[in-house]
């Protein structure tokens, strides 16, 4: 479970491994979309340089090599549009949650539904993980869509769970196991 690898999705998405190089990019994205992002992601208010997203990506890489964490950018037709990564990596209980974020104007063309599809495939096939969980900001409709739309079951929400935004806010919780994928 040590290889890191890009992940060709289709013909028009590929998930490669978050590097360095790619933080002046992201940086750029998150800094075009930080009002719409802001809403619902707590961590976009620390996103203050290009610096500092490059040292969030050399972070994961120590969190990737204990498997704790893998981060993949989303490349689009040759362009980076966002972020999607496995976290909370759990060998043992072979589980793990998906996180999420794409650039504004990216939206709305099918492009995280597929990303995470194609990481789903990776965390049941190349991880033999046994389960996957999407948590989702209640009110944050397009983002609960993904996992819906993947077939994952809504399993219920936890209450005042996230501080985003200076309030508690409620995530919705869905899931899916691997003898329930594809």
């Amino acid at each position: 479970m040590s290889q890191y690898i890009t992940i060709p999705v289709d013909h028009e998405i590929a998930l490669k491994p978050a590097e360095p190089a790619n933080a002046a990019a992201l940086y750029a994205l998150i800094e075009s979309s930080r009002s719409y992002l802001a809403t619902w992601l707590p961590w976009v208010m620390y996103s203050i340089s290009a610096k500092q997203t490059e040292q969030f990506i050399r972070q994961t890489t120590s969190k990737k090599n204990r498997l704790e964490q893998v981060v993949y950018a989303i490349w689009y037709k040759n362009q980076i549009t966002g972020l999607i990564d496995l976290h909370f990596i759990d060998t043992f209980n072979r589980k793990a949650y998906i996180g999420y974020w794409l650039g504004q104007s990216w939206q709305g063309r099918g492009i995280m539904t597929r990303a995470c599809r194609g990481l789903i495939d990776m965390a049941f096939d190349f991880y033999d993980l046994n389960r996957i969980v999407i948590r989702c900001a209640e009110g944050n409709d397009k983002s609960s869509a993904i996992p819906l739309r993947l077939g994952f079951a809504y399993e219920g929400t936890e209450r005042q769970s996230e501080w985003l935004n200076g309030r508690f806010v409620n995530l919705r919780v869905y899931s899916i196991l691997k003898q329930d994928w594809k």
